[in-house]
């Protein structure tokens, strides 16, 4: 299976600079492509663009886009995009989710690519990453014109929809739970993402398909076919047999 050759030196510095994202980035796959580096989906596309960057700011785009992935922002694009129709701005999401990760990795202490959005300049009002996830930050900022107040730097569209189309995202519950573990491996090793004391409010809730689980408990307990059973039938039924045959 293909690799990506321009991430090799980013993923093997990646454990000794924050071994949490790196346990992330197993989870993750990697490939080069043409174009910018992005997400989609599960998988983060190497552009020609990665190459030009200082090992420091290869590991913050790299960690960046691990974060996306893990918060599963590929597929709450395309689930926000399925919500809203006509009216869903790509770019105004891509810009709120880059500005929630940019602050969750620069408090754990990574270097990024500049211009970097963060999350003072998409608001008004100080606040913390864990006030916002990027459904609420999105209608917040679309409601102060789309854009935010500040002086905000052209977003770079660095995220794409998942592909997969899916009404419910069938991975949230693993990347929480990856997470949570990511977080933990930071706090124990001192260092990296589980390191900072700003909670993400941005953490993937995993949303259980009742609907699907009810509809195929009615339709097992309402099937009509008949089954073999160890138990002999009731007087009530033989009779009612009977009479229905004559």
């Amino acid at each position: 299976m293909a690799h990506s050759n321009r991430a090799r030196r980013a993923l093997a510095h990646l454990p000794e600079i924050d071994p949490g994202l790196a346990a992330l980035a197993l989870w993750c796959t990697h490939r080069d492509a043409t174009g910018v580096t992005r997400t989609r989906g599960d998988t983060i596309l190497y552009g020609d663009d990665f190459t030009t960057l200082p090992l420091h700011e290869q590991i913050g785009l790299l960690g960046h886009h691990v974060l996306h992935v893990a918060l599963r922002h590929s597929w709450r694009m395309g689930a926000m995009a399925l919500r809203t129709g006509d009216g869903f701005n790509p770019g105004l999401f891509n810009t709120v989710a880059d500005a929630l990760v940019n602050d969750t990795l620069l408090a754990a202490g990574h270097g990024l690519p500049r211009p970097c959005i963060t999350l003072g300049q998409v608001l008004n009002a100080e606040t913390t990453l864990s006030d916002w996830d990027v459904e609420r930050l999105y209608h917040a900022v679309h409601r102060q014109g789309g854009t935010g107040s500040g002086d905000i730097p052209q977003a770079q569209r660095d995220l794409e929809p998942d592909p997969s189309g899916d009404a419910q995202d069938s991975g949230a519950a693993d990347w929480r739970t990856r997470l949570d573990r990511a977080q933990a491996i930071g706090r124990q090793a001192g260092r990296g993402i589980g390191s900072t004391h700003a909670p993400l409010g941005d953490i993937p809730t995993p949303i259980v398909p009742w609907e699907r689980h009810l509809r195929r408990l009615v339709a097992r307990h309402l099937d009509p076919t008949p089954h073999l059973t160890h138990r002999r039938p009731a007087r009530r039924w033989i009779a009612a047999a009977a009479l229905a045959q004559q």
